[in-house]
């Protein structure tokens, strides 16, 4: 048994591999795409709300309505 004994190496961590900059370029032109697409497909939402917002009305009374009626026919 020795004295002096010598510290255990210690321990590296493994290098992270780096995507190449043809990945990289590709990942940052859809990001900057799909920034440059929320401008327009929120003046979209805002054109055509009224619109989704009477046609869910509609199916919602729709739905309704039949449900009234199998309700009404089942228990007759």
């Amino acid at each position: 048994m020795t004295a002096f004994s010598t510290p255990p190496p210690a321990a590296q961590p493994e290098p992270s591999p780096k995507g190449s900059l043809g990945e990289t370029t590709g990942l940052l032109l859809v990001l900057a795409a799909d920034l440059i697409s929320v401008p327009f497909h929120f003046v979209a939402f805002l054109m055509t709300r009224d619109s989704h917002c009477r046609h869910f009305q509609k199916s919602l009374q729709q739905a309704a309505d039949s449900t009234a009626q199998q309700t009404k026919s089942s228990s007759s």
